[in-house]
């Protein structure tokens, strides 16, 4: 729910403008399956494949407004 209230607050200022950029956080995790044995990943890679999907369907809505759009997913770090 916050990505998608941060995005709404800030196309709220940039649409009237006519343009903009939001760049939202997901992560690799958003692209990858995990074994069980991995541990509980479920709730984080379903949140973090939302935001890519929210992502795309905002971009694609707000193009028309000149606002882009979009996520970096960075992956695992030691």
């Amino acid at each position: 729910t916050g990505t998608f209230l941060c995005c709404r607050s800030a196309a709220r200022r940039m649409i009237p403008r006519g343009r903009g950029s939001i760049v939202n956080v997901a992560s690799t995790g958003a692209f990858l399956s995990y074994r069980p044995e991995d541990g509980q990943v479920v709730p984080y890679t379903t949140s973090k494949a939302a935001v890519v999907h929210l992502t795309r369907d905002l971009a694609a809505q707000w193009a028309g407004h000149g606002l882009r759009v979009n996520a970096i997913a960075p992956g695992s770090v030691e």
